[in-house]
C-alpha cells in the first residue's frame, strides 16, 4: 500500500514538472494530488507504526 501511494505522488508531481503542462492550473491540481498521495502514505506509515507497537 506504502509504495503505491509513492508511485502516485511521484507520478503527480512529475506531470506537475512537466514544462509541457499548460494551464498553470493544471499543474497546481497535480501538485495538489501529489500532496494529498503523501499524506496518505503517512498515514499508511502511522497505522504501520501502531500495528507494530500493539503487538
Amino acid at each position: 500500500m506504502m509504495s503505491f501511494e509513492l508511485s502516485a505522488r511521484d507520478l503527480y508531481t512529475q506531470i506537475a514538472e512537466r514544462p509541457d503542462i499548460e494551464p498553470a492550473k493544471i499543474k497546481t491540481v497535480f501538485a495538489s494530488l501529489a500532496a494529498d498521495e503523501q499524506h496518505h502514505a503517512n498515514l499508511v506509515q502511522e497505522i504501520i507504526n501502531i500495528a507494530t507497537n500493539a503487538l
